[in-house]
């Protein structure tokens, strides 16, 4: 890919970045984070949506205890979108996003590049806020939004709102 083919922010704030396809897209921060934003919908604007409706309010990462708040660079990919962490517990870690055209999906590949001499031992872990919800202006055509419930099925999470079908899951 060339060079030209990106736009990579290296003072990375809370202006939006887009991860899309056709049937789901991601509204979250150059920073990384996906902060309560909305006009329409107070704090609901930012997060994991398949229309008609939302996902996940967002996801996380902690490695060694640490949340990782703030990415040193953002890159946007025609094809997705790139989040770097530098020197964190030692380590190089970047979070890659991309949604697949006509599929109501995300991958997200983690990678971690020791800059230590000794191997590195630790612990990451991914956070996800659920949040199943109809788009706005729902309440005008008589849906109403259900409580999520979530359980684990041994590494697959599923999430299914208790009034409506929708649902989610993820490994």
């Amino acid at each position: 890919m060339k060079q030209e083919d990106r736009i990579t922010v290296y003072q990375t704030e809370e202006k939006p970045c887009l991860t899309t396809g056709h049937r789901l897209y991601v509204i979250g921060g150059q920073n990384g984070m996906f902060p309560q934003k909305g006009e329409h919908m107070g704090g609901e604007m930012w997060g994991v949506w398949a229309p008609p409706i939302k996902l996940l309010d967002g996801f996380w990462l902690e490695l060694d205890g640490r949340w990782l708040t703030r990415a040193d660079a953002f890159t946007a990919l025609p094809y997705g979108c790139c989040f770097a962490y530098e020197n964190v517990s030692g380590l190089n870690v970047e979070r890659f996003q991309f949604v697949p055209q006509e599929e109501a999906a995300l991958f997200v590949r983690i990678t971690l590049e020791n800059r230590e001499e000794q191997p590195w031992q630790g612990r990451l872990r991914l956070a996800v806020k659920t949040e199943l919800m109809p788009v706005w202006l729902s309440d005008r055509l008589g849906v109403r939004d259900g409580q999520d419930r979530v359980r684990r099925k041994g590494d697959l999470v599923l999430g299914k709102d208790e009034e409506n079908p929708w649902s989610f899951a993820y490994v």
